[in-house]
């Protein structure tokens, strides 16, 4: 990873949007040093073409984020999103009354890896490529809760 460089790991909704849940989205921006601030948000109600409502969390994690593999989860429930990394909980956001309107659509797991146009320039005459290693994604439904 590195200048420019925009890997992510999130939910969609299957039929609509929002509901979106990024379980992490990590931005190289100008240098590349910033890919280890870990951003977890959830996104619901629409206006226009944006999400009217943006919950996020946004954590430090260990330099080796992008040379070593890490956990990344999250589990959601009709009560709560509960974000892990490398299965400490990092975040727990409470579906109130408002957010579960938006948080009742089937979800879809969608794992990229972009860049950022605005940081484009920034990358050294030297670059070779991005890659954005997966090991394995493992998704459960439980019965009840």
């Amino acid at each position: 990873m590195g200048p420019a460089t925009w890997p992510a790991f999130w939910l969609t909704g299957a039929h609509r949007w929002p509901p979106e849940i990024d379980i992490f989205e990590m931005y190289g921006k100008k240098t590349g040093k910033r890919i280890h601030k870990q951003i977890s948000s959830i996104h619901y109600g629409i206006s226009g073409h944006k999400s009217r409502g943006t919950l996020i969390r946004k954590i430090w994690l260990p330099k080796d984020t992008d040379t070593a593999f890490h956990v990344y989860a999250c589990q959601w429930t009709p009560k709560a999103v509960k974000f892990y990394t490398d299965g400490i909980l990092t975040r727990k956001q409470r579906v109130n009354k408002r957010l579960r309107l938006w948080m009742d659509d089937e979800m879809v797991i969608i794992i990229n890896n972009g860049f950022e146009a605005k940081y484009l320039k920034y990358l050294a005459e030297n670059f070779k490529g991005n890659a954005f290693v997966v090991d394995w994604v493992r998704a459960y439904k439980k019965s009840s809760y």
